[in-house]
């Protein structure tokens, strides 16, 4: 092999030169540009007449990050700042076209809608957005159709999540962001999130859709805490059923149970869904019968290595339907390369399933026996 000459060593030295030149000009650009946006920021607040409590929460983190003369890449505010100062923010980005935020997190922040409607405004300009949560922050379904029509503007950032936890959507605000869900699932959309935010047997349907889109890459559903119930829940199997990449569910006190058709319905879904890793099924109205037909179903679900179920079953049912769960876990990683072990995990497994099977049809002979026992006292 040739050796390398001076020149060669020069221009190589030179080029790396020039590039860093180019990556600290570009530093300094937005260092600036944040600046700009800091300064416009407060003006708009003094405008406003903003108390400086108000101010606070976002100015701080802007002037962190000048402080330490980096870039601001996630805006994570935790306290009440209210719609105003989120408008001042909005026209500064805006204005100074600041493009570096990554990440827009507001918790209990008190947006409201009109807070809502000025981020609106500035999320097709924030090229590099890829995490929005709005929790708990005072939005109902009256700017749900701004934030889907923001994020399907063609200028818009592709999402990789959207947490709304904690909102009045209801299904009426769902369905108008539904263009939006389905665009982001389409694309980049891996983590959506809407716990508590009253949505009823409608949304079952909505949310099928969003999770049937080709090449959907949503891989966790949080929809804990509402009212799906039987009706709603019937219609999200189904796009469980024909979804291939989601793998956290979180369905937790959504008031269902009631109907069979509808256990079955899930029961069908989770066995025909290999992606699935993580059910949670807690809080809902699934009882002894109901855990049965799901423990039937895990016992033939190797992929699925976490399942919550209410403990208000029989403990028997609720007891074996976790053996079944733990035996698909499998070994811990430090043992897996030994030889002897695959046997010792088979006897293991052969176990588990006796100790299930055991368990199963202990609890039915004692629901026949408790059956013979309630008509003899009858025919007494």
């Amino acid at each position: 092999m040739a050796p390398i000459s001076s020149r060669s060593v020069k221009s190589l030295t030179g080029k790396s030169k020039i590039s860093v030149q180019k990556a600290q000009s570009q530093t300094s650009l937005f260092q600036a540009s944040l600046a700009s946006v800091r300064s416009r920021y407060l003006q708009e607040c003094r405008t406003m007449g903003l108390h400086k409590v108000m101010v606070a929460p976002i100015h701080r983190q802007i002037h962190q990050a000048i402080t330490e003369d980096r870039e601001l890449r996630s805006l994570i505010v935790g306290d009440p700042c209210g719609p105003q100062s989120v408008r001042a923010l909005a026209t500064a980005i805006t204005a100074n076209f600041y493009t570096r935020l990554t990440r827009v997190s507001f918790w209990k922040a008190a947006l409201t809608d009109s807070g809502v409607l000025a981020l609106c405004g500035a999320i097709p300009n924030l090229h590099s957005l890829s995490i929005l949560e709005l929790v708990d922050a005072d939005m109902t379904q009256a700017s749900c159709a701004a934030l889907g029509k923001a994020l399907t503007d063609r200028n818009s950032p592709l999402l990789s999540t959207l947490r709304l936890d904690y909102n009045s959507l209801t299904s009426s605000g769902l369905a108008s962001m539904s263009g939006a869900l389905r665009r982001g699932a389409c694309h980049r959309l891996a983590c959506l999130s809407l716990g508590f935010c009253e949505l009823d047997q409608q949304a079952g349907a909505i949310l099928a859709d969003v999770m049937t889109v080709p090449r959907c890459a949503l891989k966790e559903l949080n929809l804990e805490g509402n009212r799906l119930e039987d009706a709603g829940w019937e219609e999200l199997s189904s796009g469980i059923r024909r979804n291939t990449s989601l793998a956290v569910i979180n369905l937790s006190n959504n008031r269902f149970g009631n109907s069979s058709a509808a256990i079955e319905a899930f029961r069908d879904a989770f066995a025909e869904n290999r992606s699935l890793q993580t059910i949670d099924i807690d809080g809902n109205l699934v009882g002894d019968a109901g855990a049965v037909v799901f423990t039937d179903m895990l016992h033939h679900c190797p992929h699925i290595t976490e399942f919550k179920i209410s403990s208000t079953v029989s403990p028997d049912l609720y007891r074996a339907l976790k053996v079944v769960v733990h035996s698909h876990r499998g070994r811990p990683a430090r043992h897996q390369d030994r030889p002897a072990s695959k046997t010792k995990h088979a006897r293991q497994q052969k176990n588990d399933d006796a100790k299930r099977k055991a368990l199963i049809d202990e609890f039915l002979e004692s629901q026949a026996m408790q059956r013979l026992e309630l008509g003899s006292q009858r025919r007494c």
